[in-house]
């Protein structure tokens, strides 16, 4: 009951005002990406009025919970860097001024600009699943991602390692994998086999499987010649070596992160007020740390007495004609 009368008062509003805010830097910064690709005739960016007007409503915003992230470490002290989505705020912050700084500053959109933007737009994700904890409803949807993340990530290391081994031994037969463009090998065949543990069987041409065709000029008779590029023998091995990939991450290993996944779910269903109370007091307490000492001696926030009801639940009982 204390704690649902502490949320109720003064936690709630303060951390709606804050999913609010950051909706509105949101709002502005993906506006302000949509304007990436607008360029003048030379092919320099396009920042007008709105550009401008857009950069520094966002940079306001996230100037403001740069603050607010700088009075709650200098509260906390050491224990603040001890959480993970400070440490995510923080990082979101940083690569923002950083893409930002090279956006004014650039009159054209780099690749190293795209790529700090992405990791920003990442973060963001990050920050709005810290906020989404205020609705009581999205916090065990959260708390879920997180306990499912905690539950699979030895697993999936030991996916990553399949993963990796299949990867290599098709590379050693040298599987085609030119639709993958500029892209090393390697990294090409690694998401092929992890794209065919999903489902995605792209590895194998559609038309000849495992067993290209090259064709070339011959110069003696100037006609065109086609060649197999693998004996029977790979060919036939390199089918075995799909088959058991198949097996061993299509079928049992994503049966096994399905199977993990729901049984996390049960387990944070079945103590869903648990949870919901344990994210209430963290967020309790990030709301206290920065309140201040004259704060604590609000008789409406911090009452001496408690007068506390509870509903009287009369069952009426039905006649069973049966």
């Amino acid at each position: 009951m204390i704690i649902d009368y502490k949320w109720d008062t003064y936690c709630r509003t303060f951390f709606l005002q804050k999913f609010f805010i950051f909706m509105i830097y949101l709002l502005s910064f993906y506006l302000t990406l949509e304007s990436t690709h607008m360029n003048n005739e030379d092919g320099s960016r396009f920042k007008g009025r709105k550009f401008i007007v857009l950069k520094l409503t966002s940079a306001s915003v996230q100037i403001f919970f740069l603050c607010y992230e700088l009075i709650q470490f200098k509260k906390e002290g050491q224990e603040y860097l001890y959480d993970f989505w400070n440490i995510f705020e923080l990082l979101g912050i940083f690569f923002y001024f950083w893409g930002t700084a090279m956006d004014l500053a650039n009159d054209y959109f780099s690749d190293l600009n795209k790529i700090v933007f992405t990791i920003t737009v990442l973060l963001s994700l990050v920050k709005r699943m810290y906020l989404l904890r205020v609705f009581r409803y999205l916090s065990f949807l959260v708390m879920m991602l997180i306990q499912v993340g905690n539950d699979v990530k030895m697993f999936m290391f030991i996916f990553l390692i399949f993963n990796l081994t299949f990867a290599e031994c098709f590379h050693i037969v040298d599987v085609d994998v030119t639709s993958y463009g500029r892209m090393p090998e390697l990294l090409s065949l690694t998401i092929a086999v992890l794209r065919a543990a999903m489902g995605d069987f792209s590895i194998i041409d559609p038309y000849v499987g495992f067993d290209p065709v090259d064709s070339y000029i011959d110069p003696e008779t100037g006609q065109e010649v086609e060649t197999h590029r693998h004996s029977r023998m790979i060919v036939i091995f390199t089918f075995v070596i799909f088959m058991a990939s198949s097996y061993l991450l299509f079928m049992i290993f994503v049966n096994f992160i399905i199977a993990l996944i729901a049984e996390t779910y049960g387990k944070v269903s079945q103590y869903y007020v648990a949870h919901d109370y344990h994210q209430r007091v963290i967020l309790i307490y990030e709301r206290e740390v920065l309140m201040q000492k004259e704060t604590f001696e609000n008789p409406i926030f911090f009452p001496n007495i408690l007068i506390i009801r509870q509903k009287k639940h009369i069952e009426t009982q039905k006649n069973n004609w049966q």
